[in-house]
């Protein structure tokens, strides 16, 4: 599952099955309005008996911009970020892990500064 920033129209980037939007402030790990919509809806599905024991990989990643550090702890930041708001909406922690990618991993390798690079990605763990 892919979340991504907002930010203007988006170059053609990597998209995987399952994607799901959720958004940030520019520059900054706050969940946008719309991104705690679509986080809500989310930790609604993992709270679903299919899902419950599941354990799931939250993967910040930032644009170019910036500093690979800043970068990297913004990347971190945003993964934890989201971690938060879904422990608040009741998803057990331990199920969550957490991990920071800075700009390593680009969505629009062709747009290094692309509001799609913004963005946390949500796998399976194991």
């Amino acid at each position: 599952m892919r979340i991504a920033t907002a930010g203007g129209p988006a170059p053609a980037q990597r998209v995987s099955a399952g994607d799901l939007l959720i958004t940030f402030k520019l520059g900054s790990a706050e969940l946008t309005e719309p991104g705690s919509v679509n986080a809500r809806n989310f930790a609604g599905a993992l709270n679903d008996p299919r899902l419950a024991s599941q354990a799931f990989l939250i993967v910040g990643h930032t644009d170019a911009t910036g500093s690979a550090d800043r970068n990297m702890v913004l990347s971190e930041r945003r993964a934890e970020a989201v971690k938060s708001f879904l422990v608040k909406q009741g998803i057990e922690a331990s199920r969550l892990q957490t991990k920071g990618l800075g700009s390593q991993d680009l969505a629009v390798p062709s747009a290094p500064a692309a509001a799609a690079n913004r963005r946390v990605e949500v796998k399976r763990a194991g």
